[in-house]
């Protein structure tokens, strides 16, 4: 199967498993929006990626590199963040890009099989 519509596929599951939750705390559409570009995007880079780590390791490492631009701007964002509760928006942000990229990684190479 094609590599990128694996990646698209996959993106797009990640994409619903991270914004429902956002959706159900009214967080700005967009924030949604972002998150979902986010993970439509790293899905494929995810896929197709080799970094010569295993599936878990590659997508772990890429799902939270691909959060850091993400957690700079919530956290720059004064309507977003409140100042002193940077750590209550970075810590959710960095674990769900932990716990989907390495889901997207590992499936991916199960997949591409």
């Amino acid at each position: 199967m094609n590599t990128i519509l694996i990646g698209l596929g996959l993106g797009l599951a990640a994409a619903v498993l991270d914004v429902v939750p956002m959706l159900i705390q009214r967080l700005p559409l967009l924030a949604c929006l972002s998150a979902a570009a986010q993970w439509l995007f790293l899905g494929v880079v995810i896929t197709r990626c080799d970094l010569g780590l295993p599936a878990w390791a590659t997508g772990l490492i890429l799902g939270v590199a691909g959060a850091v631009p993400v957690i700079l701007v919530t956290i720059a964002n004064p309507v977003w963040v409140k100042p002193g509760e940077e750590a209550r928006t970075i810590i959710p942000i960095l674990v769900f890009s932990a716990v989907l990229g390495t889901a997207v990684g590992v499936v991916s190479r199960l997949l591409a099989r």
